[in-house]
């Protein structure tokens, strides 16, 4: 089977995949990984799900890509959890589950997990009752807590993996599959855009259906809502991304002494430290929605939201070539302005 990494990332980067193996059960996902380590040793392998969190390389790509298809296989479901497949949707456990804040979230279950993702004040970390993984090493399945998943602002430990399964001797385990707690039909809201958008109070509580609603409609406005839904154009090169592409900094207090008083801030985890906005930093170190350096034809700042990056023409072979220009030019821009180092979160191949 012929695949170019375009064809299965959000982004529509990437050309012909050396060895592109789809599998959608756990059955298969373990007998072709053994194999793969067996009969390729030393080569890179990476597994992808949703592709929308990946930054490809232009040229055709050595790697041996195993992609988590969705399953139609009915999750098994015990008192206070459920049993999602990782190749599953996001949204679709959003949806059934009422992980109101987290819908229309593009990608899979398992690389929400790997990311940690989140949105509106939840982290997909909030509602993991266990994560069940897949050890190349042992050739074993098991299941991990979520402590020793060892979850972070938009990270996690597979996420420092990059779910590279030879990279070094090291285990490395694979998402496989996520047992979620279901939430209660109705949500306290803990996210002040989101409060604002729906007429309320931080800690007024609302059904997860009039939540979910407002959510879709937040993200549809910033051009990051997964597809589906009938808002917008399908063919919008500002959806035609990785979504958010950098995390907000978290810095030391005094740092904020440095910062323009318009860029917002968060409360962080660590003591002594905050969380500022990525977005406001890019804008007020000159890069504006829309913005493109000069030459380029396809690398742009989304017209929607500035921590965006956009391919504008999925025929141009230099796309990523451009794309990873302007990632380097707004990084270092905003370090000399501003001291702040930006963190990429896609995972940069």
């Amino acid at each position: 089977m012929t695949i170019n990494f375009s064809d299965i990332c959000s982004i529509g980067v990437g050309e012909q995949i050396k060895n592109y193996t789809p599998v959608s059960n756990r059955l298969d996902l373990k007998r072709h990984l053994d194999n793969l380590v067996r009969d390729f040793p030393g080569e890179p392998v990476f597994v992808v799900a949703g592709g929308t969190n990946i930054l490809p390389s232009d040229a055709s790509c050595g790697e041996h890509i195993v992609h988590l298809l969705p399953s139609d296989t009915v999750s098994d479901t015990e008192a206070y959890n459920q049993y999602i497949w990782a190749g599953n949707s996001l949204d679709s456990v959003a949806w059934n589950l009422n992980l109101a804040e987290l819908s229309g979230i593009p990608g899979s279950i398992g690389g929400a997990v790997v990311q940690n993702a989140g949105a509106y004040g939840a982290s997909i970390s909030d509602f993991v009752h266990s994560v069940e993984v897949y050890d190349v090493l042992s050739k074993r399945y098991r299941v991990l807590s979520p402590a020793q998943c060892a979850f972070g602002y938009r990270t996690s430990i597979f996420k420092q993996n990059e779910q590279n399964i030879t990279a070094d001797s090291s285990p490395k385990p694979i998402v496989t599959g996520v047992r979620i707690i279901p939430q209660p039909d109705t949500l306290e809201v803990r996210f002040d855009q989101l409060a604002k958008a729906l007429r309320v109070q931080n800690g007024d509580r609302l059904p997860a259906e009039k939540v979910r609603a407002s959510v879709l409609e937040l993200r549809d406005s910033k051009g990051m809502l997964a597809p589906g839904f009938g808002f917008g154009q399908a063919d919008d090169s500002d959806r035609r991304s990785c979504g958010s592409f950098w995390t907000n900094p978290i810095v030391p207090e005094f740092l904020l002494r440095k910062l323009p008083s318009c860029i917002p801030v968060y409360p962080a985890d660590s003591p002594g430290y905050v969380k500022v906005s990525a977005a406001a930093l890019i804008e007020n170190a000159g890069f504006c929605k829309g913005f493109a350096l000069d030459g380029h034809a396809s690398a742009g700042i989304s017209s929607k939201h500035c921590l965006a990056l956009i391919n504008r023409d999925v025929n141009n072979s230099s796309a990523g070539h451009e794309l990873r220009e302007l990632k380097s030019v707004i990084e270092a821009t905003v370090l000399e302005r501003f001291s702040v180092a930006l963190l990429p979160e896609p995972v940069i191949l």
